[in-house]
């Protein structure tokens, strides 16, 4: 690995990626991202999306622990695209983004904690066994215009820590958390993000067998969502979180979008974007637009 001692400019990965190629950063557009910022404060849905307002924040541009999140995607979509069968062309090796990284920018401390966590990672997993359908695909509600971004579709024969009898057409995101406490293990039934690519995937699938083109067998029936969270611990820990497809539970988030925009439309209609005072400091700090509301 090289050694790189002296930053005089570094970048945001996003920017080092982009300058790479290949790599989609950023969210997926009109996704969960959008309607849980508007769910949190209008305004702020308002500022960040109708305006496309991007603000430089540091305490969520510079995040480290987001910085390492975005690099281990990276290492994680090189090292499936290199596992899916039938590729022609053979993707970029993990190491080889790595080096680029660095060439192009990226803060140092960042690349390697994320390579630290991705090389245990890979040992971890060595016995996986999968067949890899798509990586960092994109999907869009057709009657919405929600969209979504999936890390990973696969067919699981045997994945480490998840149950064979589940075998199936899987769904897989990954995350990276420092800490392993209930909140980051097996909060994910809920989530907005989750149940959001399963809805789109839900209707795309069942649009393909309405077709006669998605085989109809068991094994090959829409599973759900591997949670793949990779730890940042000293020693990196592993855990798969399974949240199966629950088609009642994704009916309601669908409803709970349409509202959403309905009531985006009111605002834009009214020009009328309330700003609600318990979205201004959460988990992660301050909004990016805190000082401008409170001035």
């Amino acid at each position: 690995m090289r050694i790189q001692l002296e930053e005089p400019n570094v970048v945001n990965v996003d920017e080092a990626l982009d300058r790479i190629g290949g790599f989609t950063t950023g969210g997926s557009g009109n996704g969960w991202s959008r309607w849980s910022a508007f769910e949190q404060c209008e305004y702020k849905g308002k500022r960040l999306y109708e305006e496309s307002l991007k603000p430089r924040n540091p305490h969520i541009l510079g995040a480290k622990a987001l910085e390492i999140g975005t690099i281990d995607h990276a290492f994680l979509q090189q090292h499936y695209l290199l596992l899916r069968a039938g590729d022609k062309k053979r993707p970029r090796s993990p190491e080889t983004i790595r080096d680029a990284l660095l060439d192009h920018g990226a803060w140092a401390e960042h690349v390697y904690e994320a390579w630290r966590v991705f090389e245990a990672y890979r040992d971890w997993s060595c016995e996986d066994v999968q067949h890899v359908n798509f990586v960092e695909q994109h999907g869009t509600n057709a009657e919405t215009g929600y969209t979504c971004r999936w890390d990973l579709g696969m067919e699981m024969v045997e994945w480490r820590g998840v149950d064979p009898k589940l075998a199936g057409f899987w769904l897989v995101d990954h995350k990276t958390s420092g800490r392993f406490d209930e909140l980051a293990l097996e909060c994910w039934s809920h989530n907005g993000e989750i149940l959001g690519q399963q809805w789109i995937a839900a209707n795309a699938w069942r649009d393909e067998m309405d077709a006669g083109r998605a085989p109809l067998t068991e094994v090959y029936a829409f599973r759900g969502t591997i949670i793949n969270i990779l730890g940042k611990q000293k020693v990196p820990k592993f855990h798969r979180a399974v949240v199966p497809y629950d088609p009642e539970r994704v009916a309601d988030f669908g409803n709970r979008i349409r509202r959403d925009m309905a009531e985006e439309t009111l605002c834009r209609v009214t020009d009328s974007w309330p700003r609600r005072n318990a979205a201004c400091i959460q988990r992660y700090g301050k909004c990016p637009f805190y000082e401008e509301c409170h001035r």
